[in-house]
């Protein structure tokens, strides 16, 4: 039988819990420099001045543990010898280090940087007015906001505005958090800056937060596929109380030889689930098409959320033979804006309202036209009840997409053969940089062209 020994059980408990995951994970985690993307001619480079944690997801150890079961009585006993022999020396490398006591010495290159890093932060504090971070004597940085933002590496914020969010906060929810004469009381003060206490989030804040994620996940899928897609899609319901109308016209239209457009119609353009279905019918019928014309379907796409609740639906779409299409009648393609028709194709197999195709014409504008969707429905149902449907699925696409990789690397940017590569050899076609100006952070993005 095997026994958990006194020193793991010092760390861990007998049962699995999350926090032993937490604390066992936590020793994978390695020092990376810069981290780069491939999207096919896409890059996307991510490098940073110090170097920054990352899972080290290669080491079959990490696998193991991720793979155990919470609440799971014998997992020490279910874990192959090496891992346990990790354990074993994880424990002990703690104890070592809880028993010593030794002073801090840095290297002349560690002094420098901290010097720097102090000097940086003076003058943002300095620009910022926040004089509570500083000693009387001579605007000397306290020793507080020193081991926060240089030694525990804190995100750098503006106390100053941070203290005109709790007063915000404190007056829509009625906490007693001012004096007579109506100033924070310098406990409150003391408690938000050292981060004891923070607002909380609210949901709106959150699902922006969110959101911001997941238009960086959307754009990386386009453009590690953005060859494949051709067209641009777009999928709208229409509506039971119109059918009478579109009847009609309908009708009329096809007396002068246009295409006899039959819609099933939706009893209610804002059930979410009813949607949901129709345009996974809708995909499935498409995908069966194609592949009899010996054609693969790729697609990826958004939905569309309006005020009042109605659902849309945006694609990028790889190509769609003609045999499937039909020409937009004239009764459904006027455009109010142009005001004249705009002679659109649509998907034969969409039969649930208008929908259009249309040849993509720029493919780097059509990646930013159609992930802003996401923003655009956030903005569009914020203050409504349809807010809770942008905690479900954002973006759809098919499972026959090449996936992004990420690549990290810990050598410094300067000694990556692949930057000279880019400089000498390509032309930079499309770049974007953003840069933090505290701790010198910056992405960009580019995409390559040889150099002809």
């Amino acid at each position: 039988m095997v026994k958990i020994t006194k020193s793991i059980l010092k760390y861990f408990t007998l049962k699995w819990t999350l926090e032993n995951r937490k604390k066992i994970l936590k020793t994978f985690k390695i020092g990376v420099q810069k981290r780069k993307i491939v999207l096919n001619d896409v890059v996307e480079e991510k490098t940073f001045e110090r170097k920054i944690k990352v899972y080290d997801k290669s080491n079959p150890i990490f696998e193991e543990f991720v793979k155990i079961e919470l609440g799971d009585d014998n997992w020490y006993k279910n874990l192959t010898f090496v891992s346990r022999k990790y354990m074993i020396d994880t424990c002990k490398k703690w104890e070592r280090e809880e028993n010593a006591r030794l002073p801090t010495f840095y290297t002349p290159r560690q002094v420098a940087y901290l010097d720097n890093q102090m000097e940086r932060l003076r003058d943002y504090f300095l620009s910022d007015e926040s004089y509570h971070c500083f000693l009387r004597k001579d605007l000397e940085l306290r020793e507080s906001a020193i081991q926060k933002f240089i030694f525990n590496r804190e995100g750098l914020y503006s106390p100053v505005l941070l203290l005109d969010k709790v007063k915000l906060y404190a007056i829509d929810n009625n906490l007693k958090y001012f004096n007579k004469r109506g100033n924070l009381l310098p406990v409150v003060i003391r408690r938000y800056l050292s981060g004891e206490l923070k607002i909380p989030m609210s949901k709106e804040e959150k699902i922006k937060r969110s959101i911001k994620r997941t238009e960086l996940e959307f754009k990386r899928l386009v453009r590690m596929n953005l060859n494949d897609f051709e067209n641009f899609v777009t999928l709208t319901f229409a509506d039971k109380e119109d059918k009478k109308k579109h009847i009609e016209l309908n009708q009329n239209s096809v007396k002068y030889g246009e295409y006899d457009l039959k819609f099933t119609y939706v009893n209610n353009a804002q059930d979410y689930e009813s949607c949901i279905k129709k345009m996974n019918a809708f995909f499935s019928n498409l995908r069966r098409d194609c592949k009899n014309k010996k054609i693969e379907l790729k697609y990826v796409g958004v939905p569309e959320y309006q005020e009042n609740g109605n659902i849309h639906y945006h694609f990028l779409m790889s190509y769609v033979p003609k045999e499937l299409l039909y020409d937009v009648p004239s009764w459904l393609d006027y455009d109010v804006k142009i005001k004249r028709r705009r002679y659109d194709k649509g998907i034969k197999v969409w039969s649930y309202g208008k929908n259009t195709i249309e040849t993509i014409e720029d493919k780097q504008r059509i990646i930013e036209y159609v992930s802003k969707y996401l923003e655009k429905s956030f903005e569009e149902i914020k203050e409504t009840d349809y807010l809770e449907r942008l905690n479900k699925r954002r973006y759809y696409y098919s499972q026959n997409l090449e996936k992004p990789k990420i690549e990290y690397f810990r050598e410094e940017i300067e000694d990556n053969p692949f930057v000279e590569e880019i400089t000498e050899e390509w032309n930079i076609l499309y770049q974007h940089t953003n840069l933090n100006v505290y701790n010198s952070n910056q992405t960009i993005l580019y995409q390559l062209d040889p150099v002809e």
